[in-house]
């Protein structure tokens, strides 16, 4: 059930600001259920959602006062802030314990406070900072702004705070009404399947309590990252990639360029969340069971980082013990990624001297498999023993402020840890202040021993043959792999699937005809989910004109 609700008295214009209130708020309701039936049965529940509530209030409070100094409101305003966000931790984590300890402290209480705590620092607080920057944004100095939006007025507007209750009220009332139809379509059922209905309802209860908590926070941040920021970020590179190559003169080339690398940037950072929030939920996705080469993957995994490396004047090498097998069989994305991740922190963090990538084996475990053990070691500025218990967490960064020097979201090694785990490995790390770091990877890959054969003469095709050729007698690309290259690309919304396209466009309205019209428009418009859809549907339901027309 909803405990809270959003409304226009809320809003404080501050857009970062609106939006991760909004967040809070949803984590509360998400949280409210288990807080209101709390039992030291249900700490294993609640306990993660709180410290992930606890997280995202962090984050929040960062961004606001990171505002607050950087567009230099009053210092007074500033300190308040600070005082009560500090404060707000520091009873949260008192009453957690107090629930944990069973000394009296009820999970009512607790999601009382979290309620009434968000809504009145809403009204009034952050109200008060949101008319300080209008203010100031019309042209008045941090004091004159001070005084004028009266930024000591801390309470909430009486009219704004009956609002806020009354829409709490009227929630709560509807959704008892709502609860109470369903209670009597329930006994009316009952008489006459009491047995069934019993035994059914019990089971959707278990199963409804259990999924509840993970499902709610995937589903919503899942289906509003995917299609709300993905697709148009998608179209976004895509068509500054087109206005870039259109023949623009020097200076609006480089202009276009340069929203392309933001888009391409951002891009990044959105598929890293929507891929962290499918681990946190427990849907790592299919775990690819392909066959690659070692070497090759260590080198492209490595390759983005070597290079801003020596970019910087650093050695970057990549170092191979004797002994490694040619070609394993496992993940190749998810090893890349982890690998990927470690270069890149490595040659980020490094300002002279060297990175290095290390692959070595460790034998073999019980079940025949290799296993291998990956260091990535640099010599750069190192880490402390007490920050590096937090290194591997979730959206936490050891220099957080708002004028950091080094960039990024702080998903980064969390989403590392996770994938080695799905993948049944392990990540640690070994650091010193000053002496430079040690990440290393341990996980077991099936060895795959490809036989050599000997290459054999190419026989000429036989007249009107149906083996696909070239003018120059070089064989294409089926059809069906070009199909299966392309659906892949849509279904990970790689823009690479616009070039393929263009590309395999010929070809596929010669073996589709007129079908393919329809998925070109998508393709070209960079709607790849519903693309995928078009795809997928053609291939089921019609084959080729002929898989291998001339």
């Amino acid at each position: 059930m909803t405990l809270m609700v959003w409304n226009d008295n809320l809003i404080t214009g501050i857009d970062i600001v609106d939006q991760q209130h909004r967040g809070l708020l949803d984590l509360i309701n998400e949280v409210g259920p288990l807080l209101a039936r709390y039992s030291h049965e249900h700490v294993q529940d609640v306990s993660p959602l709180l410290q992930h509530l606890l997280d995202y209030a962090a984050v929040h409070f960062q961004t606001e006062e990171g505002l607050m100094a950087s567009h230099g409101l009053h210092p007074a305003g500033l300190r308040h802030h600070q005082q009560t966000h500090a404060g707000f931790v520091q009873k949260v984590q008192e009453m957690v314990g107090g629930i944990a300890s069973g000394s009296g402290v009820t999970g009512n209480q607790l999601l009382s406070f979290l309620a009434s705590w968000l809504v009145l620092h809403i009204l009034g607080e952050d109200q008060a900072m949101a008319r300080q920057f209008r203010a100031m944004a019309n042209g008045l100095d941090a004091e004159h702004a001070y005084v004028e939006a009266a930024g000591d007025l801390l309470d909430p507007a009486p009219a704004a705070l009956s609002q806020s209750f009354s829409d709490l009220y009227s929630t709560l009332t509807r959704q008892y009404l709502e609860l109470d139809d369903v209670r009597r379509e329930i006994e009316l059922y009952n008489q006459h399947l009491e047995n069934q209905v019993r035994e059914r309802t019990a089971e959707l209860e278990r199963s409804r309590d259990a999924a509840q908590a993970a499902n709610v926070a995937k589903s919503r941040f899942l289906g509003t990252m995917s299609h709300e920021l993905r697709t148009p970020m998608n179209a976004i590179v895509g068509y500054s990639s087109l206005l870039r190559d259109g023949g623009l003169g020097s200076q609006q080339k480089t202009l276009a360029e340069k929203i392309v690398s933001s888009s391409m940037h951002l891009l990044g950072i959105i598929n890293t969340v929507v891929e962290y929030a499918r681990l946190d939920a427990g849907q790592p996705g299919d775990l690819a069971g392909e066959t690659f080469k070692l070497k090759p993957l260590l080198d492209e995994a490595c390759h983005e980082a070597f290079a801003k490396a020596r970019g910087k004047g650093l050695t970057a090498t990549l170092e191979l013990e004797p002994g490694l097998p040619d070609s394993v069989r496992g993940d190749r994305r998810h090893l890349a990624f982890i690998l990927g991740q470690f270069a890149s922190n490595a040659s980020k963090f490094t300002e002279k001297g060297f990175i290095r990538l290390l692959a070595k084996t460790l034998g073999r475990d019980d079940t025949g498999a290799v296993k291998l053990h990956f260091d990535v070691v640099d010599s750069g500025i190192g880490i402390s023993p007490e920050d590096q218990t937090r290194l591997f967490a979730a959206f936490d960064q050891l220099d957080d402020r708002p004028n950091r020097k080094y960039e990024g979201i702080g998903l980064g090694l969390a989403m590392a840890r996770q994938l080695a785990h799905v993948m049944g490995g392990e990540v640690g790390l070994e650091s010193q202040p000053g002496t430079g770091s040690r990440f290393w990877l341990e996980l077991s890959l099936s060895e795959i021993v490809v036989p050599v054969e000997m290459p054999q003469p190419e026989p000429a095709p036989a007249p009107h043959s149906n083996r696909p050729s070239t003018a120059s007698g070089q064989v294409k690309t089926p059809i069906t792999a070009t199909l299966k290259l392309l659906e892949k690309l849509l279904a990970n919304d790689d823009t690479r699937a616009t070039e393929v396209f263009s590309k395999a466009g010929p070809h596929l309205r010669r073996n589709f005809g007129d079908r393919i019209d329809l998925l070109s428009q998508q393709i070209n418009g960079f709607e790849y989910d519903r693309a995928l859809q078009t795809l997928r549907v053609m291939i089921a339901d019609q084959h080729p004109l002929s898989e291998d027309k001339p």
